[in-house]
């Protein structure tokens, strides 16, 4: 899954837009938010705490950082799960 599919499936299942940021244009609204950003050698998704980055992984290719942010943003949507590869 590409970046901006998984910003239709957000809206489509109706996660909080304060929870998680998808580019730097994107200001984090909550305390914490998963983000997730592309990077010179790939792809970064973390999660931001109080703007302290924290849990940073790394991936190559978008795929599998979209997956990753699926996976942990379903814990509180258990909907997303579906959509997990």
């Amino acid at each position: 899954m590409k970046l901006d599919e998984l910003h239709n499936v957000l809206e489509k299942e109706n996660v909080h837009k304060g929870e998680y940021s998808l580019s730097e244009s994107e200001p984090v609204l909550c305390e914490t938010a998963l983000c997730i950003r592309r990077i010179n050698s790939g792809w970064e998704y973390y999660t931001m705490d109080r703007n302290d980055k924290l849990a940073v992984r790394r991936f190559k290719n978008e795929d599998d950082a979209v997956n990753a942010f699926l996976e942990e943003m379903a814990d509180s949507y258990p909907g997303l799960k579906k959509y997990i590869a």
